[in-house]
């Protein structure tokens, strides 16, 4: 595999030798006296001086030369820490050139050597951009944040071809010094410890001061280096933020497509992540020099008269490693090598540390026992003399794999070596930090198997298409100037909310104004997002978070208010038919993630337990008979009644169920059924037909007309509702009781009804109900006296109940007497609409353009209009300024 200063010395520096920008590394470099003393020597204006002198050199117009050719050897770092340090060092340096000798003002370089130095500056932003790619696919799939606004067919026309295109180009111009993924390995490594460097130098860049890179250490054990923390941190959050995106593919069908791409990116990452796990377990050194690869290189080993051929497979400047043709006595310890290498011949003692026999040829290592200077030089000459063997190593370290090739080898060499990794860190790991090892694993594995559970149990998918919140289906457009329009979507108490989601489709008019025309979403009266009405995008499909803070129990108002504009002038017609957007509520939709909350069992809370808010509201009827007979038949009436009642003839579904006796005895006070009731549940019957299905102790307290109510077994969240006595009169007055809605039931888990007798009630008597030949205030009937503003403020509405068995003539008729005022300021074509049930009834005039009223303005409308039972009569303002 190619070493990570490949790419630089092999295919960028000869690039920057072309524009006469290429500047020297370190110690690998000759530089004229004349030059240095014209710059008065190094610079110390940046910890990195080798590029801030070359920098310095090429403004004074000195050329530079780059050799492409091994011909120098030096020291790396020998751990990650050492690596990091050495790579912050680099960065502030070039960060602190950027400040304060930025290539573009500086006098004396030309153009292209000012773009190649930038261009060599601003690389090292790059922690930036890869702790921003490691952290947003998280912040979707956590906080659901849209990083990016595309749909799948825009990433797999715009963004895969660019991709494609941009690592086969790079796989192309540098596949041979830089494999595929590996810069990403080595940036990632180094952004999450160079970025505060490069803030820190960006801040003071007078700050940074040199530190020297530690190289040659001995590394005496392995051990997992100091800096693996963030990265374990890391692995861990994007795998619950991968689990997270199996959830949400779950929960949210419609982001598919964005949760697909993120999924991806988040694996990718992972990948990522789990290779540089490798590199972070530093494996022991235990040589003073690094062994090079001798090619075989011929030599003699001498011993006094004993003269035996060998061949030098590998050496350093400590010592070698000989194959010999021939064996060689065991008692001897001490030797001389002679070598010839490029014409010249050297005589080194040497002293044999090891033997390794072989099969073929026995192995031996020898140490080179140095003791005048020209055993110095003349080791120095052998192993580092010889460029062409530099050469040599390059051109076989160096080759290109292919795409595929590099990715597997990738892949597997990173699970290998994470594997190793994780296994070691537990093997060197003191017995004495081991205690807090194990639960630390333990809260992961805690973690991890709760994410489990979390998934498989996941949330209920309440989906509420607008269309389905509206009195009656119809076009929602927003028009003229200002508009708006109100929807309400139910959230019973019962359910806990663990995400809301608005999927909102809508078009507008191509003519609008995007910098003066904008659609607003609330809440309860409160903004959560503006889209700019855009003509270049009439077409939108957005997803918006609903803030579970400003979500209550009961009805919420979702509201669409639009300002549009078709033009930047002040001078427009307000009602211009141009002004237009229009929500589409079919396919935009109300989306909450519920989870049911354990119930108070109280009879007491009966109305809240069947709140009509829930959706698509199902109960059982437990009937403990093989067949109906009359009674259980009147009760079940009378018990649908009461559920219709407390549900204010919200729709239900009645689903009769015969249970299975248990085959043990039941707990004391528990209706158990054999398995748990996954639904609520009502029990009806007498104590005799129900003994098989209650417990001892419930079964005593059922000593007449009897009704109470539990949690249902192994589902806390629902409830099963008992309804008994000793004989059918009694189950017949506990189910009136339980039928009539102001029947006063105790705040307890259970009662006995001694009576049920009720107040008379008049005939049409209750809330907005309505008598034949009665006259009704407005007030009366829940509407207070308002004032209206704007284009098309909100409709008014009155609500009242009309008795299903009223009977008149053909020609009777409900009068209405209105007593209204209008400012002046209107044109005459200014209207009041009225609307009966949602169907256009009148419309009354408002013409006079200095303003006007109304006193006992005369509507008659045929009794027949009106439909038993819950009637709407809403008065619908369109005013329209006179500009």
């Amino acid at each position: 595999m190619p070493s990570e200063n490949d790419m630089f010395y092999e295919a960028i520096q000869p690039g920057l030798d072309f524009w006469q920008s290429s500047f020297f590394c370190g110690s690998a470099a000759i530089l004229r006296r004349q030059a240095l003393e014209e710059i008065d020597g190094f610079s110390t204006i940046s910890v990195t001086e080798d590029a801030a002198t070359a920098l310095d050199l090429h403004a004074r117009g000195w050329i530079s030369y780059y050799l492409l050719r091994p011909m120098i050897s030096g020291l790396q770092p020998e751990t990650f820490t050492s690596f990091v340090r050495q790579r912050t060092r680099w960065a502030q340096g070039m960060v602190q050139l950027f400040i304060l000798k930025n290539p573009l003002f500086l006098k004396g370089l030309k153009l292209w050597q000012r773009l190649s130095y930038l261009n060599c500056m601003l690389f090292w932003f790059f922690p930036f951009a890869r702790v921003v790619f490691l952290l947003a696919p998280l912040c979707y799939l956590y906080f659901g944040l849209r990083i990016y606004d595309a749909g799948l067919h825009q990433i797999a026309f715009y963004t895969v071809p660019y991709l494609t295109a941009l690592v086969l180009t790079a796989n192309y111009l540098f596949g041979r010094v830089r494999w595929f993924l590996l810069s990403e390995i080595y940036e990632s490594m180094q952004s999450l410890f160079t970025l505060r460097a490069v803030f820190q130098a960006l801040l003071n860049p007078q700050a940074p001061h040199f530190i020297a890179t530690p190289k040659g250490q001995q590394l005496k054990t392995d051990f997992v280096s100091p800096l693996a923390r963030p990265f374990y941190i890391l692995i861990v959050l994007t795998l619950l933020g991968i689990w997270a995106g199996w959830w949400r593919w779950q929960a949210f069908p419609e982001q598919r497509a964005l949760t697909l791409v993120t999924l991806f990116w988040a694996i990718f990452n992972l990948v990522i992540l789990i290779a540089s796990l490798g590199a972070l377990y530093e494996r022991r050194q235990r040589r003073h020099s690094p062994r090079l690869p001798a090619d075989d290189l011929p030599a003699m080993l001498k011993v006094g008269d004993l003269a035996v051929p060998v061949r030098i497979r590998d050496f350093s400047i400590g010592g070698a490693a000989l194959k010999l043709e021939q064996n060689l006595p065991q008692d001897i310890r001490y030797a001389m090598l002679e070598i010839s290498d490029r014409n010249k011949t050297m005589q080194l003692l040497t002293e044999i540390v090891s033997s390794h026999p072989g099969t073929q040829a026995p192995l031996i290592g020898v140490q080179f026992l140095l003791t005048t200077p020209r055993d110095y030089r003349d080791v120095v000459s052998l192993v580092h003399g010889d460029s062409r063997r530099w050469a040599k190593i390059v051109k076989q370290r160096d080759r290109d794999v292919g795409i595929l090739r590099a990715f597997l080898f990738l892949l597997a060499s990173g699970v290998r070596q994470a594997w190793e990794h994780l296994t070691s860190f537990w093997r060197v790991t003191s017995p004495s930090r081991r205690p807090w090892l194990v639960p630390s694993l333990g809260l992961l594995l805690l973690v991890v198997a709760m994410g489990i559970q979390a998934a498989v149990t996941k949330p209920q998918i309440t989906d509420m298409p607008l269309v389905e919140l509206m009195a009656r289906p119809e076009r929602v457009i927003l028009r003229h100037v200002s508009d708006d329009y109100a929807f309400h979507f139910p959230i019973s108490p019962r359910e806990k909310v663990m995400g809301a989601h608005l999927h909102l489709d809508f078009m507008n008019s191509n003519a609008l104004v995007p910098n003066r025309s904008q659609l607003l979403v609330k809440i309860n009266g409160v903004t959560i997002s503006q889209w700019r009405l855009t003509p270049t995008k009439a077409h939108r499909t957005i997803d918006i978070a609903i803030p579970l803070e400003l979500l209550v129990t009961g009805y919420n108002e979702l509201r669409f208010a639009a300002v549009q504009h078709y033009t930047d002038s002040q001078c427009e017609d307000p009602i211009s038919p141009e002004l237009w957007t229009e929500i589409n509520t079919v396919k935009s939709r109300v989306r909450l993630l519920q989870r049911p909350q354990p119930i108070e069992a109280n009879l007491a809370a009966l109305s809240k337990l069947l709140d009509p808010t829930l959706p698509d509201y199902h109960i059982r009827f437990l009937i403990p008979t093989a067949q109906f007979d009359d009674y259980q038949l009147f009760w079940g009436g009378l018990v649908a009644q009461g559920i219709a009642l407390r549900r204010r003839h919200a729709p239900f579904a009645l689903d009769l169920v015969q249970p299975v006796a248990p085959l043990s005895p039941p707990p004391l006070r528990q209706p158990l059924l054999l398995g748990p009731v996954d639904g609520d549940a009502v029990l009806i019957g007498t104590r005799a037909q129900l003994q098989l299905l209650l417990g001892d102790v419930l079964l005593q307290a059922i000593r007449g007309a009897y009704i109470g109510i539990f949690p249902a077994p192994g589902h806390p969240e629902h409830f099963v509702l008992v309804i008994s006595g000793i004989t059918p009169d009694e189950v017949t007055r506990a189910a009136e009781a339980f039928s009539l809605m102001n029947f006063p039931l105790p705040d307890a888990r259970e009662t006995l009804i001694q009576e049920v007798q009720l107040d008379p009630v008049d005939p049409y008597q209750g809330s907005m109900a309505v008598a034949p030949a009665t006259r009704y205030s407005f007030a009366q009937l829940g509407f207070e006296t308002t004032e209206i503003r704007g284009l098309r403020p909100n409709p008014l509405a009155i609500e009242f109940f009309v008795p299903a068995d009223w009977y008149a003539p053909e020609n009777t008729e409900v009068i209405l007497k209105l007593h209204l005022a209008y400012s002046a300021g209107m044109r005459r074509d200014s209207l009041l609409e009225m609307r009966i049930n949602g169907i256009f009834e009148r419309a009354i005039p408002l013409p006079d353009e200095t303003g006007s009223q109304y006193l006992d303005y005369y509507i008659a409308v045929p009794l027949r209009t009106l439909k038993p039972g819950r009637n709407r009569i809403s008065f619908h303002p369109r005013l329209v300024p006179a500009v």
